[in-house]
């Protein structure tokens, strides 16, 4: 079976976060079916970090965080990869100095689909 890396965009929705992504009602669970899919832990950490700079906003998104949480790690589905490696750092780092890629939640994300 293919696999699928999900970017941070899609575990906002777990948590309360509206997000637009085109057709994604539509084609989302297909994709379920047709792909062994993954997450990158540091994805809940940069959730984590979008939550509380919206509550800096005045939106409290923390509890709806937690309940997230809870159904993550409740369905196994998405599959956690691991959080990072010195082969991912490797390539996120030449993400960076080559591409300058500054993100780095998003380079390990590549990275680590890259390395698989």
């Amino acid at each position: 079976m293919n696999k699928i890396l999900l970017d941070t965009s899609y575990l906002l929705l777990l948590f309360g976060i509206d997000v637009e992504i085109d057709g994604l009602e539509e084609n989302f669970p297909k994709v379920l079916k047709k792909f062994e899919v993954y997450y990158n832990p540091i994805s809940l950490i940069e959730a984590k970090f979008i939550i509380l700079r919206l509550l800096k906003d005045g939106i409290d998104l923390l509890e709806d965080y937690r309940i997230g949480l809870n159904s993550v790690f409740a369905e196994d589905l998405p599959k956690p990869t691991l959080l990072t490696n010195s082969e991912i750092e490797e390539i996120a780092d030449r993400l960076l100095i080559d591409k300058g890629l500054k993100d780095y939640f998003d380079r390990n994300d590549i990275c680590y689909f890259c390395s698989v």
